[in-house]
Parts: C-alpha cells; sequence; structure tokens
C-alpha cells in the first residue's frame, strides 16, 4: 500500500489539544441550541394554552375578547417564527464563511458543526486539517459514506463513471488527478441545478439566484455554495500571484502548478455531494 494511502492516515491533527477543544465546541454548542428551542417551543405552547384559556372564557363573556384571543396567538407564533428565523441567518452567515474559507455545508453533518468549527477557529489551513481528520479518521469511514451516497444518487448519472475513478485515484493516494476531474463535475452540476447546463452563465452566480430562491435549510446550503464557488470560480488575472485557494481558471487552463493536496481533493469531493444533495432534496418535493 503507498505511503501516502488515506487510509493510513488515521493520525489526529497535529494538536491533539485544539480537536479536544473542537469536539468540545461543537457537543456544547449543540445543547445550547437545543436548549434555546427546547425554551423557545415550551413559551410557545405555553403561550397558547393561555390564548386557549382567553379564548374559553370569550365564549362566555362576549366577541371582543375572542379577537383579542386571536390576535394572541398570532403574536406568540410570531415569537417562535422570529427566533427560527435568528437561527439561520446566524447559520447562513456560518455557511458562508466557511465556503469562503474553502469548504461547503457537509450535508453528513448538523449545521451546528460548522458554527462550532468556525467558533474554534477561522484559520483556513486549520479548517482544512480537520476536515482532513474527520474523512481520514476510522479508515476513511466518512469519506466512503459521503461518496455511496454521491454514486447513488440520479443527479450525478452524467458524471457517474468519472466520480467512480475519482473515488478509485482517491483510495490509492492520486489526489492530483482528482482536482481538474472535481472542478469540471462541479461546474456541471452547478449549471444544472440552475437549468443552466447549455448556457454560459457562470457558477457564482448561478448559485447566487438559487440562494435568492430558496428558504430554510436550503437557503443555508445555497449560502454556503454561493461563498464556496465565489472564490473557487473567482476570476484571476494570469499576471497575478497563484491563488491562495484551488481556483478553476487556473487549474483547467493548464496556468496552476500541480501541487494540490488531499484537503484540495476532499473540498472538491463535499461540494459535488453538497450540490448533488441539495438538487435532490429538491427534486423530491
Amino acid at each position: 500500500m503507498p505511503a501516502n494511502d488515506p487510509r493510513e492516515n488515521n493520525d489526529a491533527p497535529q494538536s491533539i489539544d485544539h480537536l479536544a477543544e473542537y469536539l468540545r465546541s461543537i457537543a456544547q454548542e449543540f445543547a445550547r441550541q437545543q436548549q434555546e428551542y427546547a425554551e423557545a417551543v415550551a413559551s410557545v405552547f405555553k403561550g397558547i394554552q393561555e390564548q386557549y384559556d382567553t379564548v374559553a372564557q370569550a365564549f362566555t363573556v362576549g366577541i371582543p375578547d375572542l379577537s383579542q384571543a386571536f390576535e394572541g396567538w398570532q403574536r406568540q407564533f410570531a415569537r417562535i417564527v422570529e427566533h427560527i428565523d435568528e437561527q439561520f441567518k446566524g447559520l447562513e452567515a456560518s455557511g458562508r464563511q466557511l465556503g469562503a474559507a474553502g469548504w461547503t455545508v457537509p450535508m453528513w453533518a448538523p449545521p451546528v458543526l460548522v458554527h462550532g468549527l468556525l467558533a474554534h477557529t477561522t484559520s483556513p489551513s486549520e479548517i482544512d486539517q480537520s476536515f482532513v481528520h474527520l474523512y481520514t479518521k476510522s479508515r476513511g469511514r466518512q469519506f466512503r459514506e459521503m461518496v455511496n451516497r454521491l454514486m447513488h444518487r440520479e443527479t450525478i448519472r452524467p458524471w457517474l463513471p468519472l466520480i467512480e475513478e475519482c473515488r478509485y485515484a482517491y483510495t490509492k493516494g492520486r489526489y492530483l488527478v482528482t482536482v481538474p476531474a472535481l472542478l469540471a463535475i462541479l461546474e456541471g452540476l452547478v449549471a444544472t441545478a440552475g437549468e443552466q447546463l447549455h448556457s454560459l452563465q457562470s457558477p457564482p452566480t448561478t448559485a447566487g439566484a438559487k440562494y435568492k430562491d430558496s428558504s430554510g435549510i436550503r437557503a443555508l446550503v445555497w449560502a454556503s455554495l454561493e461563498a464556496f464557488v465565489g472564490v473557487v470560480f473567482q476570476s484571476h488575472s494570469f499576471s497575478k500571484s497563484r491563488p491562495t485557494l484551488i481556483n478553476r481558471h487556473w487549474i483547467l487552463p493548464g496556468r496552476d502548478p500541480a501541487s494540490w493536496t488531499q484537503a484540495d481533493s476532499l473540498r472538491l469531493f463535499q461540494a459535488c455531494d453538497t450540490v448533488s444533495s441539495v438538487m435532490s432534496t429538491k427534486e423530491a418535493e
């Protein structure tokens, strides 16, 4: 087995303390959000019960009180909707921040993982390190599961043979050959999602339009994708220094030295999974 086979890479990131703190922050943030939602729901049900009691009394004393009770219900529901909207806005901001750092929202993890990771670090190199660890621990179980799900989606069918070869290359530690291929697949997926497969609309424009047309979890995912493709597909003059993150306009025309890493391969596998997953969810509705 080659020395750089990812199945042999089961070590934690360089700092065990940093990883432990990162995992603790995720658990703490998840517990905090669970508590917030529980309190919000309890508050709403308490308010509904109070308004129900008011309605019961209104039937015995007159219509004006009944109208007041319905107004109270509306206020209670408005409170929970406002609370949920605030939560999603915070998650969207985290999704965009993660996308700008070079990673889309992982569809196999709860959104709180993104918040917990960014609470721990905003350093692109440390974020890369964390994702590489998550995908290589337990002999690459998370990677295998993600790619298996990806390959069984109808949305990936046009590129299935290429995805299969990328998976094989990755498991052999041949990360370089996967990067140009996955960039092409990602560009095709985004174009398909925006029904722009036969046009020249740029991926950032397509992703931005999909974000504006989405809500809830889908908006969170497209916010992350819009930020991610905005960096990866950003115009970057050949006369300037090399982009800090992989760039489609440098790689596919052959302007970028082939020094891409395992993290670069994984970020593109994950991006393809994110787009394919959100497309499949839309089709199922």
